[in-house]
């Protein structure tokens, strides 16, 4: 089974770091004042204002999975990941590999 989760996601730059002492990857967090996004999407190199920002970004998305993924055993793959990623999933973080547009995935089982 399969479902993409391209399209729009929220984002938000993290230059003083505060995010994740904050709770930023609450499901419950009020994202509403994150730009919107549309994926694939690189930071620095489709928002201007972002070009020279190297450090932390945020990028969020709910979403529910069909009925019958309920009890299966779940994959969640990114075609690319730019340098590093972590990834809340569950409520659990993954740490992805590092590199330059390395593909990742993180599973539930």
């Amino acid at each position: 089974m399969s479902f993409p989760l391209d399209g729009e996601w929220r984002f938000a730059i993290d230059p003083s770091g505060i995010g994740e002492a904050n709770g930023w990857e609450a499901p419950e967090l009020d994202d509403s004042g994150w730009a919107v996004v549309t994926t694939p999407h690189t930071w620095n190199t489709t928002v201007e204002e972002h070009a020279d920002y190297e450090g932390v970004a945020w990028y969020r998305r709910a979403f529910t999975p069909p009925g019958e993924a309920e009890n299966a055993h779940l994959r969640l793959h990114f075609e690319a990941v730019c340098y590093l990623a972590r990834v809340w999933w569950m409520l659990k973080a993954t740490i992805g590999p590092r590199g330059r547009r390395c593909a990742m995935r993180t599973r539930r089982c």
